[in-house]
């Protein structure tokens, strides 16, 4: 994996940044990050060099801007010269609302974060990763094929997520690049929007057939997965993680990272 060049989005902080550490951890060497924070980019970056990374680029970028996706790929090209995985990790949950409540800038919102930016950092990184018959995964959510209340916005842009997948997968197969999806359940961040060990640990249970979390590091595994040789023959695929919830699933306030 020397070679080999990995950008992940939303990386600079929750599994994104979970996803960048386990890279580094399995050999990845040359490693993109991009999201809006630099100040926690370049945070990560130095994990990443103490990991095993030996070149880490750091891309200040909003995904909602086309502009700067052009400006980010462009670096990669210059940087690199090679792109060889796409992990589209980037995205947005901005609490619940039902549809009768739900406003049209929060619905158009969710649906550029979700999806809209993910479908134009893919378009303009196609030629790189044809080139090097690479790899793309989509990290979508359980909440594109669950009917709870409140998740109308969301619910619908992973969705989306996933049939633009597949059918890219589909698209990029006569060019050797594999493309699928993974879809985390519940996946608690300690500290963010409010979530505590005690709020992780009194729902865990109640909410998971499996009766626990799921952590950060088991949506990271299956990326590396994913992206690796062992997996060569799994393309339009959609991995679930979600500890069972699914078939014992019902939508809770909580705050925890969602994807």
């Amino acid at each position: 994996m020397d070679d080999k060049v990995v950008l992940i989005t939303g990386s600079s902080s929750g599994i994104g940044e979970g996803i960048a550490k386990h890279m580094a951890k399995i050999g990845y060497k040359r490693i993109a990050l991009l999201a809006r924070r630099e100040d926690r980019l370049q945070e990560v970056r130095e994990d990443l060099l103490t990991l095993g990374a030996t070149a880490v680029l750091v891309l200040k970028a909003d995904l909602t801007v086309p502009e700067e996706c052009d400006q980010a790929i462009q670096k990669i090209k210059t940087t690199f010269g090679r792109l060889d995985v796409l992990v589209n990790n980037a995205g947005d949950y901005d609490g619940i609302a039902k549809i009768k409540d739900l406003s049209l800038e929060k619905f158009k919102h969710i649906i550029d974060v979700n999806l809209t930016s993910q479908f134009y950092i893919t378009k303009i990184s196609l030629n790189l990763l044809e080139a090097t018959k690479g790899n793309i995964v989509f990290i979508s959510s359980i909440a594109a094929s669950s009917n709870c209340e409140g998740t109308g916005d969301y619910g619908a842009a992973k969705a989306g997520l996933n049939q633009f997948a597949h059918i890219l997968a589909r698209e990029e197969a006569d060019a050797g690049v594999r493309v699928n999806t993974v879809s985390p359940g519940f996946i608690p961040i300690i500290g963010k929007n409010g979530c505590t060990v005690a709020v992780a640990e009194h729902w865990g249970p109640q909410m998971q057939p499996l009766k626990e979390w799921g952590q950060v590091e088991d949506i990271a595994k299956a990326v590396g997965f994913l992206t690796s040789a062992d997996a060569k023959f799994i393309t339009g695929s959609n991995l679930v993680i979600d500890g069972g919830a699914q078939t014992n699933y019902s939508m809770l306030t909580l705050s925890v990272d969602h994807h």
